[in-house]
């Protein structure tokens, strides 16, 4: 592993005692990278575009959730790589200074997983874990700001640990830049604070088209959520309880299933546990899972879901679920997520996939959301959405309306 620092943070760091103003609790960004494999001289490398938010938690440290477009491409191993792929990853960064100066230095860490379209590096497999190390340095000057650095990278192939085992290890460059920046504890207009109870009934429904290994299927979901709770519950001010019950056709299979959800939620976050099943043609497969949110600011919600599901001629698995919710503007909402599987069945491995989502409300239509996304079990869903009173502003829905399903 080779740790490379950016040269330009030496002489530079005499001038970062210039006083700035205050920097933003939260900021949206868009990043570009390349990494070159350190062993090849730059023969095959990856190419990153992206998006992301990033939180300020204190004068020191921050986290960020990205969601990334991909290319990795050149020689490797005698033969030639080319694709395309997509993902996400997430961020810690640590600031050595504090009060804002102009020029600011930063160590980094990022872990993420990505997809692409065909095996890479070659041998390997479509999913891949990556984790990196960074040093950079960001320029607080005018309505932006714009952040430079070196980053070294390690990218698994998804074999595991066998003597089959091709992974990418290299270094490159990034920039970032800060389009929109805002201050936590000074919302954005019609950015709600966390509620105090959840509202007190809620009933959605939405219709979809699924596609999935080239095939496509309709569905349909219904869901209705109550709170009974107007008095604290297990310590928090509000607590309800969701029905939710699905139909469709997947991949040539009809299917049927419900679940049922007891949460509670307070004015920093909610949890909830889920139980449910669906049924693929008389297949059976039980799931319960434990979900719990994180208000981080007003404009982004951090979730985690673990789950454990037995199948009828299948092994049980557990899965583990991140995402991270983020709302540029009022009517939208974009989720950036991943998750990962453990099989207990010997001839498969342990899966890693990314998931994201976009919800659009239209607001020519009250309470009608359209919804893409690419979810973690490699199907693609495009849903009409209803929600019975809903507002525009999908921040203030997502937060009144309870707990979110990681799916």
């Amino acid at each position: 592993m080779r740790w490379v620092a950016p040269i330009a943070l030496v002489p530079l760091v005499a001038l970062t005692g210039l006083a700035h103003a205050e920097p933003a609790n939260g900021s949206f960004e868009a990043v570009g990278a390349y990494t070159c494999h350190a062993l090849t001289d730059c023969q095959s490398g990856l190419a990153e575009l992206g998006v992301g938010y990033r939180l300020r938690l204190d004068a020191r440290t921050a986290v960020g959730g990205r969601l990334l477009v991909t290319r990795p491409d050149g020689a490797r191993d005698g033969r030639d790589a080319s694709s395309i792929g997509a993902g996400g990853d997430l961020l810690f960064r640590w600031h050595p200074l504090t009060g804002a100066p102009l020029l600011d230095p930063f160590a980094e860490l990022v872990a993420g997983v990505l997809v692409h379209r065909d095996d890479w590096p070659p041998g390997g497999s479509r999913y891949i874990l990556r984790r990196g190390v960074a040093l950079g340095l960001t320029v607080h000057a005018g309505p932006v700001d714009v952040s430079l650095g070196a980053r070294q990278q390690h990218l698994s192939n998804g074999q595991g640990l066998g003597a089959h085992n091709p992974a990418f290890d290299g270094w490159g460059g990034f920039a970032t830049v800060t389009a929109w920046r805002h201050a936590v504890d000074a919302p954005l207009d019609l950015a709600p604070s966390p509620p105090s109870a959840p509202t007190d009934a809620v009933l959605q429904a939405q219709l979809s088209l699924t596609e999935g290994d080239g095939e496509l299927g309709p569905a349909g979901r219904v869901e209705a959520r109550v709170a009974p709770f107007a008095a604290p519950f297990a310590g928090l001010p509000g607590g309800w309880v969701a029905v939710r019950a699905d139909i469709g056709r997947l991949v040539g299979v009809d299917y049927l299933g419900g679940e049922l959800t007891v949460a509670g939620q307070g004015r920093l976050g909610a949890v909830a546990l889920t139980g449910g099943a669906q049924s693929f043609g008389g297949l059976w497969r039980r799931r319960v899972a434990g979900q719990a949110e994180w208000y981080a600011d007003p404009l982004a919600t951090a979730a985690a879901s673990l789950a454990y599901a037995t199948h009828t001629l299948g092994g049980d698995d557990i899965e583990l679920r991140v995402v991270w919710l983020i709302y540029p503007i009022e009517a939208i909402a974009l989720g950036i997520g991943a998750e990962y599987t453990w099989d207990d069945a010997p001839q498969t491995l342990d899966d890693i996939q990314p998931a994201g989502s976009v919800e659009v409300a239209l607001p020519w239509l009250d309470g009608f959301t359209l919804v893409a996304e690419a979810e973690t079990s490699g199907l693609r869903v495009l849903s009409l959405r209803y929600t019975v009173g809903a507002p525009v502003d999908l921040r203030a829905r997502d937060r009144r309306a309870g707990v979110q399903q990681l799916r």
